[in-house]
């Protein structure tokens, strides 16, 4: 039978005195070139594959024993629970006939002397600690329970061993309590509780020193398993001593007070006949959790918890309870990391689900009474999910159908995460400031990108303007939700879109003087009749089916081409510059529709002066009217439909300029 290569190494790796640089050492010396060493550095890595797959098929054939070897132990430190109550009632049973007398006075033992002092020490020694960690409150609740051994402690990663975080470590009778170290706290508190275990179920493992790995070792408590590391060698050791022989003493006191139960449980059933007993259920909840939690289902294990807070409401007096109450909690903490995971975003999990691939953890951390921290987690799933949309988004072809998919996309999940927030946190009113900040820090999000994309010298005013109008309707249709964040969208863009403006009208300030200086004050010649009837085509789709009153001759307008270019250019930035209008650009819009006009009509009023065109002051004249009475008043008249609201300043214009188009500056100027 061919022997595997575990066999083969198995005799040299598995030596209590194998030194890993010595073995490569030898490999080096007696391989015979560089094909001998990859082949026996192919065979090691094959014994690490083959004892790899023989740990898990080991795990996973002993987990159903190891549940069970559990559920068992729990069975007997029940048990043990319920003698420690038993003894507790007899000795304040006996407690209580001593303190009878026939002349009614109380008789004081120097025993019950004794306890009283020893119960002081205790609790001042607790006191300490609840002074130094934050959260601990609950520590008091078990009565002889007092402080052995503390240290300080360094957590390691699991995987690659890097230091984690300062912990330290306090060894109590029963238990052992870890807490994270407060950097920059003031005051007496320099530690945060973070877990406790129960002494019995815990097991410490010791790790070997390799390479920069040292003075360490592991705490194994299901399902849980922690890497820490001492200072100097010596406290590991003194730490590990004291592990050990606290364990001890409490094996060895829980035996002898199993001893001395069996040999007054007679007496005390007679006596405590009605003692109070723990129900099965309620025994057995502790392992049920885990086994639930385990097979993650996390809607039972809930169930269980609130069960049991239930019935323990009103049994807070026995000390069975607040044993059980011990464990219920460290479970209840093993649930909730669980479910807090559910909602933290890690680069192997799936983001396709909408708002209510995350109800379930939700739901369940608000049952358990964490809706704070259900509400936190949940916005920044959400978050994280938003952020993987838009990133799908393809931002190749036209920029319009972009920024449409754009704010389509941002504002129906704006608005399912309000939907479903609302739905979760009704009877939660503290958490929708929370929500409120969260969505706030979104359409400060949504602006920066929106801005990256369409407000840039490279995008055209007109699909600027669009683009802008389309994410401000998106934000208005919001408010259905109860969300109104149309003022803060246009505070965020505000400067680029101002810039956009004066841009805009600094060219077609540009365009008004060039065509200026090339205006011969003659009228507009179409050639024929098809060239008429394309012109009043495109006028009437701006809106000036008037311009017809100015044909004559089949193929003439009665109009200059500067006129007819500055109408047009004027008409197509009112549209555009219109979606633009809020609060804060209502000046701005007006005074460049004022300073573009002002523009034109001083040129007209120049051109009378002009000895050159003395000869056409009549076409001036009516070009002039045309300006005032038909263009500035369809400007206006559109102004007030889109804003519903007058702007005076155009208004003012025609007073102005209104002897312009009078019939007396004819005879000024002939």
């Amino acid at each position: 039978m061919a022997k595997t290569t575990t066999d083969i190494f198995g005799g040299k790796l598995n030596s209590s005195n194998f030194n890993a640089e010595n073995y490569i050492r030898e490999l080096c010396v007696s391989a015979q070139g560089a094909p001998d060493l990859a082949a026996k550095r192919q065979k090691i890595l094959a014994a690490s594959e083959e004892v790899n797959g023989l740990l898990k098929k080991n795990v996973y054939k002993n987990y159903t024993q190891f549940i069970e070897t559990a559920r068992e132990i729990s069975y007997l430190e029940t048990e043990m629970y319920q003698l420690s109550h038993m003894l507790s009632e007899q000795k304040s049973l006996m407690n209580s006939l001593l303190e009878i007398s026939l002349t009614g006075d109380k008789v004081i033992t120097s025993k019950e002397k004794g306890d009283e002092l020893q119960e002081e020490e205790t609790k001042k020694n607790l006191t300490s600690l609840l002074e130094k960690v934050e959260g601990c409150a609950n520590i008091m609740d078990v009565p002889g329970r007092y402080i052995v051994y503390s240290s300080d402690l360094t957590e390691l990663d699991a995987v690659n061993f890097t230091k984690l975080r300062r912990m330290h470590i306090f060894l109590l009778n029963d238990s052992v309590m870890l807490a994270s170290w407060i950097p920059h706290k003031r005051g007496p508190v320099r530690y945060k509780f973070q877990i406790l275990y129960e002494l019995e179920s815990l097991a410490v493992v010791n790790v070997r020193d390799i390479g920069q790995l040292t003075n360490a070792f592991k705490l194994l408590m299901f399902p849980d398993t922690r890497h820490f590391c001492c200072e100097t060698l010596k406290a590991k050791k003194e730490l590990l001593e004291y592990l050990e022989c606290t364990k001890k003493s409490k094996t060895n006191f829980d035996q002898r007070r199993d001893s001395a139960s069996d040999r007054t449980w007679k007496q005390m059933d007679a006596a405590c006949g009605d003692d109070y007993e723990l129900p099965d259920w309620l025994i057995e909840l502790p392992e049920d959790l885990d086994v639930l939690i385990a097979e993650r289902n996390f809607e039972a294990a809930v169930q269980l918890i609130e069960k049991c807070n239930q019935y323990c409401a009103d049994q807070l007096n026995a000390n069975a309870i607040k044993e059980l109450k011990v464990r219920v909690d460290q479970r209840l903490t093993n649930l909730t990391g669980v479910l807090t995971n559910e909602l933290k975003i890690t680069p192997d999990k799936s983001l396709q689900g909408g708002p209510r691939a995350a109800r379930r953890a939700v739901q369940l951390l608000i049952r358990l009474g964490k809706s704070g921290q259900a509400s936190n987690l949940y916005l920044l799933y959400r978050s994280a999910h938003l952020k993987h949309v838009t990133k799908q988004l393809k931002t190749e072809g036209v920029t319009s159908l972009y920024i449409e998919r754009l704010c389509a996309t941002f504002f129906s999940h704006l608005r399912e995460t309000c939907d479903e927030f609302v739905r979760a946190f009704t009877d939660f009113p503290d958490c929708f400031s929370a929500f409120v900040l969260w969505a706030t820090s979104e359409i400060n999000n949504f602006a920066i990108n929106f801005s990256r994309q369409v407000l840039s010298p490279q995008a055209s005013f007109s699909t600027t303007a669009a683009s802008v109008e389309l994410a401000r309707s998106h934000c208005q249709a919001m408010t259905n939700s109860g969300l109104d964040f149309v003022f803060h969208l246009d505070c965020q863009l505000q400067p680029q879109v101002e810039k956009i403006i004066l841009d805009a009208k600094d060219k077609l300030l540009e365009a008004v003087k060039l065509r200026a200086q090339e205006d011969k004050w003659r009228p507009m010649n179409l050639q024929n009749k098809q060239g008429l009837e394309k012109f009043l085509d495109d006028t009437a789709e701006l809106g000036l089916s008037i311009i017809t009153k100015y044909v004559y001759d089949e193929c003439w307008i009665c109009l200059t081409n500067n006129t007819i270019n500055f109408t047009k250019a004027c008409i197509i930035f009112l549209d555009d510059v219109l979606k633009f209008f809020s609060p804060h650009t209502r000046n701005l819009i007006s005074d460049a529709l004022v300073e573009l006009f002002r523009a034109q009509l001083n040129h007209v009023s120049s051109s009378y002066s002009n000895e050159n065109f003395k000869s056409s002051i009549t076409f001036i004249q009516k070009n002039a009217a045309f300006l005032l009475e038909v263009l500035l008043t369809n400007i206006e008249k559109r102004f007030e439909e889109k804003t519903t609201e007058k702007c005076f300043a155009l208004s003012r214009l025609h007073f102005e300029f209104k002897y312009l188009a009078s019939d007396r500056i004819i005879g000024e100027y002939l």
